[in-house]
C-alpha cells in the first residue's frame, strides 16, 4: 500500500510544472494589462504594483505592527502545536478513512490547488475585458500577483528551509533536514487554493462567495492529507501564508491604485 501511495505522490508533486504556470500566466496577463487603455488604473500602475508587492511582501516582517506581531505568534502556536501532538493522529485518521471514493474526490478537488487557479485568474481577467468590469481584472490582477509571489518565492524558499520529510516516507512527523530538498512544509497546493481565494474573497465580498471560496481552499488541503503526501502542520502553515499573502497584495494594491485605506 505505502508503494503504491508513493507512486501517487511522485504522480501528484510535480513541482518543476506547477511553478512554470504561475510565471507563463503573469507574463500573459502584464502583457494583457499594458495593452489597455493608458487611462486604466490597472494597466498605467501594475508595473510599479507589481514590483512593489515582491519587495513588501518579502520584507513584511519589518513593516509589521504589534497585532500584526500577535496574529504571527498565533498562526505560529497553531502550527506548531499541530506538528508537536496533532499531526500523526490527523494522518492515521484521514488514511484510516481513505477508500476508493474519498480518492476519487480528492483527485477532483486537488487540481484547485495546482492546474486551475491559473486558468481561473487568466478566465476572470477575460471575462473583465469582454464585459469590461474593472473589479474582475483587478482581481485577476492580484490574484496573479500574490500567486506568484507564493508559488516562486515563499514556498519554494519554505519549503528549502524547513527540509520536512512527507509522511509517506515514514520518517516521522518530527524529521527535518533543512537544504535537503525534502519539501513537505509548507503544502504548496494549499498556499495557492488559499491565496486565490483571500483574494477573491477580498474583491467579492458577499458572504457565499468567502464560503465557496475558503471551502475550496479547504477541500485542497484535504485531498493533500487524502493522499498523504502533507500533514496537518503543513497544509495549516500553507493555508495560513497563503491567506496572508492574498489579503496583504489586496490591501496594498488598493491602496496604489485608488490610494485607499
Amino acid at each position: 500500500m505505502k508503494e503504491k501511495r508513493h507512486c501517487e505522490c511522485r504522480l501528484l508533486r510535480r513541482p518543476k510544472q506547477s511553478r512554470l504556470i504561475p510565471t507563463t500566466l503573469l507574463l500573459c496577463l502584464i502583457s494583457a494589462a499594458t495593452s489597455a487603455q493608458p487611462e486604466s488604473p490597472i494597466s498605467k500602475k501594475y508595473a510599479s504594483i507589481l514590483a512593489h508587492d515582491f519587495t513588501r511582501i518579502v520584507l513584511a516582517p519589518a513593516h509589521w505592527h504589534k497585532k500584526d506581531w500577535l496574529r504571527f505568534g498565533v498562526a505560529s502556536s497553531a502550527v506548531g502545536l499541530s506538528m508537536a501532538v496533532l499531526d500523526k493522529p490527523a494522518e492515521n485518521l484521514v488514511q484510516r478513512n481513505r477508500n476508493h471514493a474519498t480518492d476519487l474526490f480528492a483527485k477532483r478537488v486537488e487540481p484547485f490547488g495546482r492546474h486551475y487557479p491559473s486558468a481561473v485568474i487568466i478566465g476572470w481577467y477575460g471575462a473583465g475585458l469582454i464585459f469590461k468590469d474593472s473589479t474582475a481584472k483587478t482581481a485577476a490582477l492580484d490574484a496573479a500577483s500574490a500567486t506568484t509571489i507564493a508559488s516562486l518565492v515563499v514556498t519554494p524558499l519554505l519549503k528549502e528551509v524547513f527540509g520536512r520529510r512527507r509522511p509517506w516516507e515514514n520518517q516521522g512527523p518530527h524529521h527535518f533536514e533543512p537544504f535537503s530538498g525534502a519539501e513537505s512544509f509548507p503544502s504548496g497546493h494549499s498556499m495557492r487554493a488559499f491565496t486565490l481565494a483571500s483574494v477573491m474573497a477580498s474583491h467579492y465580498r458577499r458572504t457565499w462567495v468567502k464560503i465557496t471560496c475558503y471551502t475550496l481552499a479547504g477541500l485542497v488541503a484535504w485531498s493533500r492529507m487524502e493522499y498523504d503526501v502533507h500533514y496537518l502542520s503543513d497544509v495549516m502553515g500553507g493555508a495560513a501564508i497563503g491567506t496572508s499573502i492574498g489579503l496583504c497584495v489586496t490591501k496594498l494594491n488598493r491602496k496604489l491604485r485608488y490610494g485607499s485605506k
